[in-house]
């Protein structure tokens, strides 16, 4: 018996998904032997299996050189007085003041309505020299510490450094019963200020 071997070309075969291709020729091969008979012909029928190499291809991947091909920036620009540029400028936002904070130096300070001329005729004439510090012949000056309220009213009214006698007394006395100030500012909006003005007593 004879096995009968045949050669017959192929054409390229793609399967999808997958990147797998079928190349070149197959080899026809009878998957057993064939009797040796007088009449068999060109033509008969026979069983056969088919051997075909199969390449596995990865799919492609551009080189180096095609990247850069297909990446192009042009930084040949002639920049001239007429070329426009923008500038994004980014700011921080400035915190906003604490609105119960009180402030012991402001941009616009704290001022009596009229001046501080206007200010101490007020003390002066409503100010009451103590008895005692009268007859110990007590003169000198209170330290006087408040206040300035956004509203201009005085508050927290206290001495802060005395002569005694009843003169402090007298002093945080007189203070409060000043008429509103204007209150300070402070990048324009009124705030809270501390204040520390001398009272002078002095015996005529």
């Amino acid at each position: 018996m004879l096995p009968v071997c045949v050669t017959v070309p192929l054409l390229p075969i793609t399967i999808f998904p997958e990147t797998v291709k079928v190349f070149d020729t197959a080899r026809v091969e009878t998957l057993a032997p064939v009797p040796i008979v007088s009449d068999l012909h060109v033509d008969d029928a026979v069983t056969a299996g088919w051997l075909a190499p199969v390449k596995f291809a990865s799919p492609k991947v551009p080189d180096e050189e095609e990247i850069k091909e297909d990446i192009k920036v042009n930084l040949d620009v002639e920049v001239t007085d007429q070329t426009k540029i923008e500038e994004i400028v980014v700011q921080a936002a400035e915190p906003e003041e604490e609105t119960d904070q009180v402030f012991n130096i402001v941009e616009e300070s704290a001022s009596p309505k009229g001046g501080m001329a206007a200010f101490y005729k007020f003390v002066g004439d409503k100010i009451k020299y103590p008895p005692q510090a009268r007859r110990m012949g007590i003169e000198g000056r209170v330290f006087v510490e408040f206040v300035i309220l956004k509203d201009g009213t005085l508050s927290e009214v206290r001495a802060i450094k005395g002569i005694g006698a009843g003169c402090d007394e007298e002093a945080v006395r007189i203070v409060q019963s000043s008429p509103a100030w204007n209150p300070g500012k402070q990048r324009g909006k009124p705030v809270k200020q501390r204040y520390t003005l001398p009272i002078i007593f002095k015996l005529g």
